[in-house]
């Protein structure tokens, strides 16, 4: 017997939900949820053992999912998901509405509270 990860009204709720925000709301969640993704990853180059990587990795990649915020690649499996399980989504509703912020507030959330703080406080490498 198969056991479901996703029950089908969960999946197309999730959808609707992702798809129903405002750009700017969907951009907001994806510049945070970008910045905590980076940041993990951050944390998690600078261990040397892989138990201190996991938990480097767990709590910031756990508060972005605790707190609902948009990453662009999850979303490119839970919407799909959600319209095949019967969601009033239409894929320019995915695209316009959810993907297009959701991807600019990654980059943005990425590069302006990651990589731009990084580079200005420390430079370029001598390398």
């Amino acid at each position: 017997m198969m056991t479901a990860t996703v029950t089908t009204p969960a999946a197309a709720a999730i959808a609707v939900a992702k798809t129903s925000k405002t750009f700017a709301a969907a951009f907001a969640g994806g510049v945070l949820c970008n910045w905590l993704v980076t940041m993990a990853v951050y944390m998690a180059s600078g261990c040397s053992d892989l138990v201190s990587k996991m938990v480097a990795i767990w709590f910031p990649i756990s508060a972005f999912v605790a707190l609902g915020f948009e990453h662009s690649v999850a979303n490119m499996f839970m919407i799909p998901l959600g319209m095949a399980k019967g969601a009033e989504v239409t894929v320019g509703t995915f695209l316009l509405k959810n993907l297009l912020p959701v991807t600019l507030g990654n980059i943005a959330g990425a590069v302006l509270f990651t990589v731009l703080p990084f580079w200005v406080a420390f430079g370029r490498s001598s390398e």
